[in-house]
């Protein structure tokens, strides 16, 4: 593997727009070998209700996927990209109809793995370590790496990869300092292939601090963006009901953990499908029951 990206921006075929049509797409790719297109727009310019789009003639569906820096699309059916002469798109948005004309583009080198993210973040003594994937191509494992001064690293955990899919794939671990060593560490993502070729995503600066108090509900990052981690203790094995519900009371969210065992609870709940605005997380036990809020961003 020849790199891990942290944003999508690399495909396995580009065409570059000649339109100067601001709602024209920045870039179309290839997913090789049929498997589809993925039309990206700059950050907040993706038309919202796209369903669908016409390439060369041919009117493909889809819908938008987490795109990194962006907003892109994919079809749900086998497509391809010639790659002699020129090209044209049409979508239609609120009725209205935009064409895009494209000049030939060249192909580069499959990128493995198209990484959305990795972050860490800190709650206490414990760094949340979290990753997702677009895609993934001979991709053997994951390693979490943690380091004191940003040079010397040394491994967390080893996470098993997916392998080669086009299904998006999110990683997560907890990184518990029992000695805190110091009030900043640094985290990396270390890929590595299946014929042992490694890459690295940028290095996040995390910084620690005890602060929480016994039987509280700790939830971050707050505000939150697509999911919502949270952290508890539990002093008998239970069953646990997380609720989120809005400030009219109305439940907007629910997930159920079958029978915790005693100790520290950390789990992460998907956030990104409810609306902007304040929340309030509640955690039903067997015995309790703990609210905490929270801001979708």
């Amino acid at each position: 593997m020849k790199q891990i990206i942290s944003y999508i921006t690399a495909f396995f075929l580009v065409i570059g727009s000649t339109t100067l049509n601001a709602q024209c797409p920045a870039t179309i790719a290839s997913l090789g070998q049929g498997n589809g297109l993925q039309i990206c727009w700059p950050r907040n310019e993706a038309p919202a209700t796209l369903t669908q789009i016409i390439y060369d003639g041919v009117t493909y569906t889809g819908s938008f996927v987490n795109g990194g820096q962006g907003d892109c699309w994919r079809t749900d059916q086998a497509a391809t990209i010639g790659v002699n002469g020129n090209h044209q798109l049409e979508f239609i948005v609120d009725g209205d109809s935009y064409d895009c004309d494209y000049e030939d583009g060249s192909f580069s080198e499959p990128m493995p793995v198209e990484l959305v993210y990795f972050n860490a973040t800190a709650d206490d003594n414990e760094v949340w370590v979290q990753w997702q994937t677009l895609s993934e191509e001979n991709n053997d494992h994951f390693e979490v790496e943690r380091s004191l001064d940003g040079i010397n690293f040394e491994v967390v955990e080893q996470i098993k990869g997916a392998g080669t899919t086009n299904e998006v794939q999110f990683y997560d671990l907890v990184d518990v300092l029992e000695v805190l060593e110091s009030d900043m560490m640094y985290y990396r993502l270390k890929q590595v292939d299946t014929d042992g070729t490694t890459s690295y995503s940028e290095i996040q600066a995390v910084r620690i601090e005890y602060k929480k108090a016994s039987g509280d509900v700790t939830v971050f990052p707050n505000p939150a963006v697509d999911r919502l981690n949270l952290s508890f203790d539990l002093e008998t094995a239970s069953e646990v009901i997380a609720t989120v519900y809005d400030v009219t009371g109305k439940v907007v969210s629910q997930q159920q953990f079958s029978e915790l065992g005693v100790g520290t609870v950390r789990k992460s709940i998907d956030i990104e499908n409810i609306d902007h605005g304040y929340y309030i997380l509640e955690i039903r036990t067997n015995s309790t029951t703990k609210a905490v809020k929270f801001v979708k961003s």
